[in-house]
């Protein structure tokens, strides 16, 4: 697991006689990336992104240029970011604070906080409640191995409803990049019986080292093309316990990672899954208890669709 690390960017006051360096971006950021915007009550914006050393270009699905961010110096040798929104062609000049977060080599997070027409006036202190979320995924990641292994029961809750039986499950053995969940009927949230696969893309722990994050990937059947990217938070603590484990999976937007999620919560329209550990990856008789969990989760759904 890679440690994630923070780059403010209104910070860096450079002292007298110090030779003021030229404003760059991370290394690591520097490449061609897909992206995807949150801004509350706005539409999302997805797309391509190239980063160079001074510059990001965000493209749309159109290939027309949507967003660029320059970074360059202020008067006092501070870094800043510039932003040129593009709006029928015409890019108006703003200043924004920009937080860069890197979570795993294959995924990183902007936070811009909101736009000023005047360096002056940029206040950095509000970052984490407004602005927009920018995350930047790997073009064509190598899959990771999931740190959940094993064949699981599972119970969800969804809207505030607690969906039990017939019963859920993960299995995590087929495939060790893959996470297969298999949601039971549930009429009461107005669940159909559903299959669903999340191959790993990132994985990281908070700085408490207590929680832990996966960055999943669906294959989007959209025209854009662009995957669908989900992110779940999982107790670190319990990996190893042969017990319950809590899962949660983002709610809107699904693939923005946030600090205040927790593994056991459904605020935000997050789905909270109480995982309960039924077999190793190499047991003999998985096979077969995967199977009779399979046949009874169809009987259950059929029962259901017919009364």
């Amino acid at each position: 697991m890679k440690a994630a690390y923070v780059v403010f960017i209104v910070v860096i006051v450079s002292a007298v006689d110090t030779v003021i360096a030229a404003c760059t971006f991370p290394r690591n950021v520097v490449g061609e990336w897909v992206y995807k915007t949150y801004t509350p009550r706005i539409p999302d914006n997805v797309g391509t992104l190239s980063v160079n050393e001074t510059t990001m270009s965000l493209f749309d699905t159109s290939g027309s240029l949507f967003m660029q961010i320059d970074c360059e110096n202020g008067p006092n040798g501070d870094g800043i970011y510039t932003t040129r929104l593009f709006v029928n062609a015409t890019g108006s000049l703003r200043y924004r604070c920009i937080v860069i977060e890197q979570r795993d080599s294959t995924f990183t997070r902007l936070d811009l906080g909101r736009d000023s027409p005047l360096l002056a006036s940029l206040d950095c202190s509000s970052l984490g409640n407004v602005g927009t979320n920018v995350g930047l995924f790997q073009i064509n990641p190598v899959a990771k191995t999931y740190p959940i292994q094993g064949v699981f029961e599972m119970t969800y809750n969804e809207n505030g409803i607690l969906c039990y039986d017939p019963v859920s499950a993960v299995d995590a053995c087929k495939d060790p990049t893959v996470m297969n969940i298999s949601y039971s009927a549930c009429p009461k949230a107005n669940k159909v019986a559903q299959q669903s696969q999340y191959q790993c893309v990132a994985n990281w722990t908070s700085d408490s080292a207590n929680k832990g994050y996966l960055l999943t990937m669906e294959r989007s059947v959209s025209a854009d093309n662009i995957p669908d990217y989900h992110c779940f938070v999982y107790d670190v603590g319990n990996l190893g316990d042969t017990g319950e484990l809590y899962l949660s999976k983002a709610g809107n937007p699904p693939w923005l990672c946030k600090a205040s999620q927790e593994e056991a919560s459904s605020d935000d329209g997050a789905v909270a899954m109480r995982l309960t550990k039924r077999q190793d990856c190499n047991n003999g008789s998985l096979a077969a208890w995967s199977l009779g969990l399979i046949i009874s989760m169809c009987i259950s759904s059929l029962f259901n669709a017919v009364y």
